[in-house]
């Protein structure tokens, strides 16, 4: 059943932050532009094909009436977020057969290609463009790549060629060795750290 995107906390707050024995409650958090968060990505994490959100960060705008759509339906609890735009960092380990094809056979793939890491942000439409600075950073801080990305309708699909075509401006694309090479060697070397910034509206590219 499709969300709505006045609905979209509401959604988040009733099924997905409880724990269970089987799975972990979503991390969430408030933040204000230009603020730091660091998500801690384990590779195992991933499963093949499948998207994994990594937290949800309740933006509280930049102070402008009528760039977000509030949301609706909160628990008297959570009211206070009304105002703010959740926010949803996203990974998913894939291949790029997989991108191409509606069968995909990730494990046959990534055996001869590797895998690819994608990670990106999305949220409820805005009223206009909203960027954040994305970086990987290893276990020590040291940061292995730093990019600004777009945050993206969470309703809506990007096309594949534009994608292929580098148009693209909301996602960042890993290969497996790219990311190993942020995770370092050692006996913690399957895990890295995604610092996510957001900026707000008059953020460039």
């Amino acid at each position: 059943m499709a969300v709505e995107p006045s609905k979209l906390l509401q959604h988040l707050l009733n099924e997905h932050l409880l724990e269970t024995p089987q799975a972990f409650g979503l991390r969430m958090r408030d933040v204000a532009s230009g603020e730091r968060s660091l998500l801690l990505l384990t590779q195992s994490q991933l499963k093949p094909g499948c998207d994994l959100c990594l937290g949800v960060l309740n933006w509280q705008g930049n102070g402008s009436g009528d760039l977000l759509e509030p949301q609706v339906d909160l628990p008297p609890r959570q009211q206070r977020l009304s105002g703010c735009l959740p926010v949803l960092a996203m990974a998913c380990k894939t291949t790029w057969p997989a991108l191409l094809s509606n069968t995909p056979q990730l494990q046959e793939d990534a055996l001869s290609m590797g895998y690819l890491y994608l990670f990106w942000l999305v949220a409820p439409a805005t009223a206009r463009p909203v960027y954040a600075k994305l970086a990987l950073l290893n276990r020590q801080l040291q940061c292995g790549l730093r990019v600004t990305r777009r945050l993206r309708n969470f309703a809506e699909r990007v096309h594949i060629k534009e994608f292929l075509l580098g148009a693209d401006q909301f996602f960042i694309t890993l290969s497996q060795r790219q990311l190993q090479q942020i995770c370092g060697s050692g006996s913690e070397s399957n895990a890295c750290f995604l610092e996510i910034i957001i900026e707000g509206e008059r953020a460039e590219l």
